[in-house]
């Protein structure tokens, strides 16, 4: 989780790059500017392998609600209603990236965002009975929202969602921000798919078969953990759709460190 204090925000890599960069404050978060050292020849050279870069920085928005809810929502600050009900987006296996803009008012852009739908996840509502007056507790399934924005449009997008939420949906869909909650790592490079199947590895049974049966674990991660398998045969890494989103549980890669770099 990221460090706050105050207005100002520490990201979770920021003693790593404080050691080799020179640090700034942006949008009250402190991010890496400039490298220390004079020469950028590293930089170069990891272009051909790989490169690492923390945006941990970028905002994160989570709607939960009807999904019916999230698309009427959505639709109100974008004019790219036909895709937000689409469902290969709907589904989770692609991001939507989206330009959102004041509520019906194509003059007033104010910034591109990427959704990203995932698990529908269960609520427990507690409502009372009209008759018996008693407490009835209900469990109910809900779609579940990322949105993804540059920090500099946080604040307003967050307040035109919340506005809407409650004068028009009556907050039945609820917007939280995971700003703090969440960390994202870009890789780039040549070998950017390579390192990542090097490290990412699936929990598996005692038959040593993909452990599926497990309550806790969602369905749509069978598939995801299926898709990650194949992409290790992929040759060339331009075949693969751009925005794909794969929902993975992994082990702790700390647990079998160092690993071993797969051949290409």
């Amino acid at each position: 989780m990221a460090r706050q204090e105050g207005k100002k925000r520490w990201l979770e890599t920021h003693v790593w790059h404080t050691k080799r960069m020179r640090m700034i404050e942006k949008w009250g978060i402190m991010v890496a500017e400039t490298p220390n050292s004079k020469s950028h020849r590293a930089t170069y050279l990891s272009l051909y392998k790989s490169m690492i870069h923390d945006v941990s920085f970028m905002s994160t928005l989570e709607l939960v609600g009807a999904s019916n809810e999230i698309i009427e929502l959505l639709g109100k600050f974008t004019f790219q209603k036909s895709e937000l009900s689409a469902k290969m987006y709907t589904n989770g296996s692609k991001e939507l990236p989206l330009v959102l803009y004041e509520r019906n008012d194509p003059t007033k852009c104010i910034g591109p965002c990427v959704v990203i739908w995932g698990p529908k996840r269960t609520v427990s509502n507690t409502n009372k009975s009209e008759q018996s007056q008693e407490i009835i507790e209900n469990d109910e399934q809900k779609s579940v929202v990322w949105v993804r924005l540059h920090p500099s449009i946080t604040q307003r997008v967050y307040e035109m969602f919340c506005l809407f939420s409650s004068t028009e949906l009556g907050m039945r869909v609820s917007v939280i921000d995971k700003s703090l909650d969440v960390m994202s790592i870009d890789v780039y490079g040549k070998y950017s798919t390579t390192l990542l199947q090097s490290i990412i590895e699936m929990p598996v049974g005692d038959g040593g078969q993909e452990n599926i049966n497990d309550s806790n674990r969602i369905e749509e991660n069978v598939d995801g953990s299926r898709v990650w398998k194949l992409l290790g045969n992929v040759f060339d890494h331009e075949s693969i759709p751009e925005g794909l989103v794969i929902n993975l549980e992994t082990i702790d890669p700390r647990l079998k460190f160092p690993q071993k770099l797969v051949d290409p």
